[in-house]
């Protein structure tokens, strides 16, 4: 059992969220006048020493809070990264009095009742967008993305995406062990918006599992997921006999020993056990390259982790729109 002296929990507890995000995922962070927002949920707001989720409603003002609350991490989790990236003290502490135990365990559970009711709300808040009639315009958009037509017209019979009524957008959804959608994702076919659909959870991102191969292709976002998918076929090969995952962004990873699991990666590894490797096909700016760093850094002695980014251009499907210009194709497929 993890245990911590209650002046350290205090400790943990003091640091602020802007704080927390300016020291560790300074990448996402994003200044809009007197205040900041997060680039990968434009929705959230950080001002006046607090923070506000409002396609939520949910907000708080701790580095604790945020991690829970938009992280999705537990409380002890939580706690655990705040000790280690603020090296707050070097190990736990394994002599402790009852009192203090009592009153760590009050924290936890304080805590852990405020994370199911996160989750509860965050769930019963989760609504699809409703489905158009017919997929022409998302066709139309992901074919001029050079998305290969087959691939298109899979994803949509096997209700992976769709195109939303309303606006016209993609819309990339990411089932839970239940088989039920508990993640979305959009990008707009008409405009260059994109972002989550509210109460998604972030854990069961989108994601293509086919296969019984034990290797997973692991993406930033959805579009470069396809593009890859695309870049198989083109290579004469089945894309059906591989696995995808989308991390749908890359916040919240850290950097070196600082590094956290993404929420995607880690619950696709509980899912699926048996995978043994995993290539990754990061961007290849400065966020996307230190992520893989920190995916390898964190899975070097449990998993075979192997970087392989686009050879050019900045993700997969830039890659992708620069093979289909020209008049020859060399790619092959990691």
């Amino acid at each position: 059992m993890f245990y911590l002296k209650k002046e350290v929990l205090d400790e943990v507890k003091k640091i602020d969220a802007l704080t927390y995000i300016s020291d560790f995922e300074a990448y996402d962070l994003r200044k809009c006048g007197n205040s900041y927002m997060l680039k990968s949920h434009d929705s959230l707001k950080l001002s006046n020493g607090k923070w506000m989720w409002h396609s939520r409603g949910i907000g708080g003002k701790t580095a604790l809070d945020f991690l829970i609350k938009v992280r999705g991490f537990s409380f002890i989790e939580a706690v655990q990264i705040l000790i280690e990236k603020y090296k707050i003290f070097s190990k736990p502490d394994e002599k402790i009095n009852k009192e203090i135990e009592k009153n760590i365990q009050s924290e936890a559970k304080k805590f852990s009742q405020s994370e199911r009711n996160f989750n509860e709300k965050a769930v019963k808040n989760f609504t699809l967008p409703k489905k158009n009639y017919n997929s022409f315009l998302i066709k139309k958009y992901l074919l001029g993305r050079k998305i290969d037509e087959e691939i298109i017209n899979f994803c949509i019979d096997n209700d992976l995406i769709y195109e939303d009524k309303l606006h016209h957008n993609v819309v990339f959804i990411g089932f839970n062990e239940e088989g039920k959608p508990a993640h979305a994702s959009y990008r707009s076919t008409i405009k260059r918006v994109l972002g989550d659909v509210s109460g998604s959870d972030k854990r069961y991102a989108f994601r293509i599992k086919m296969s019984d191969k034990k290797s997973v292709h692991v993406f930033e976002a959805a579009i470069d997921l396809l593009s890859y998918a695309t870049l198989i076929k083109m290579s004469e090969k089945d894309f059906r006999k591989e696995n995808y995952l989308s991390l749908d962004g890359i916040s919240g990873t850290g950097t070196d020993e600082n590094a956290i699991l993404h929420p995607a990666l880690k619950k696709y590894l509980e899912m699926f056990p048996e995978t043994e490797k995993i290539y990754l096909h990061l961007d290849n700016d400065k966020a996307g390259r230190t992520a893989a760093e920190n995916i390898i850094f964190l899975l070097k002695d449990i998993k075979t982790v192997i970087d392989s980014p686009p050879p050019c251009g900045k993700d997969v499907n830039d890659f992708l729109l620069s093979e289909c210009e020209k008049n020859s194709f060399f790619f092959r497929p990691a």
